[in-house]
């Protein structure tokens, strides 16, 4: 029975390890590790991004500019976004939720430039509203500026406010389906169809979007 030197026993024992090694490294991953990675490119880039306005910002102050350029920015982060979740294949926590996180993080970045010009700091979660906000908290308004489910379209309700200072009509009841559907506003109806009585996401509160309207006849705000 032929018999093998240490040397040549540890050689084959490292030749097996690196095998097993690189046998493991070869195994595609776990739908676990592949969200794991989706989720850590993600949060990287939505740094770099807002680096990156900043970035912009002070140039534009440094220079004088009226407006911030903030195209490479958007570019930057869309390709980081659109490659972890390619890569994921479906295993990222979170899917085409880009637009949400943009909106988030340019409300910031454009509070805190504000802020630092001398302007007042915008803080959603401080009862106040201010800047862009909706609404804060349990402020909706006030005087006759003051929002509720009837102004927002719908026939009645309780109007609140989401986390992100929006209006949260889920309290809100829209009107009875008696004549709805017919694209003519009658009786309490804030829409019907593509009858929106001259409404816009903007003269609701919102700051921008695409209003719309229900199958009971209210305002469709999810997409202000």
């Amino acid at each position: 029975m032929k018999t093998f030197s240490t040397r040549t026993t540890t050689a084959l024992s490292l030749a097996v390890a690196t095998g097993l090694i690189l046998c493991g490294l070869s195994q595609p991953a776990s739908a676990a590790d592949a969200g794991t990675a989706c989720e850590s490119s993600k949060l990287k880039a939505q740094g770099k991004y807002s680096a990156c306005l900043k970035k912009a910002d002070a140039t534009a102050v440094k220079k004088g500019l009226v407006a911030a350029d903030y195209t490479k920015c958007v570019e930057k982060i869309t390709s980081a976004y659109t490659k972890a979740e390619t890569k994921a294949a479906g295993a990222c926590p979170s899917d085409s939720d880009l637009p949400t996180v943009l909106q988030i993080l340019d409300a910031a970045m454009t509070d805190t430039t504000t802020g630092t010009g001398g302007g007042t700091y915008v803080v959603c979660g401080d009862g106040v509203i201010g800047g862009d906000e909706s609404c804060d908290g349990t402020a909706l308004g006030s005087g006759t500026t003051a929002a509720n489910c009837v102004t927002l379209g719908f026939a009645t309700g309780t109007l609140a406010c989401t986390p992100g200072c929006g209006f949260d009509v889920s309290g809100c009841v829209s009107n009875p389906p008696d004549t709805c559907g017919n694209s003519l506003l009658d009786g309490n109806e804030s829409c019907d169809g593509s009858a929106l009585g001259g409404q816009t996401c903007e003269s609701l509160g919102f700051a921008s979007g695409a209003l719309g309207c229900t199958a009971g006849c209210g305002f469709d705000v999810s997409g202000c």
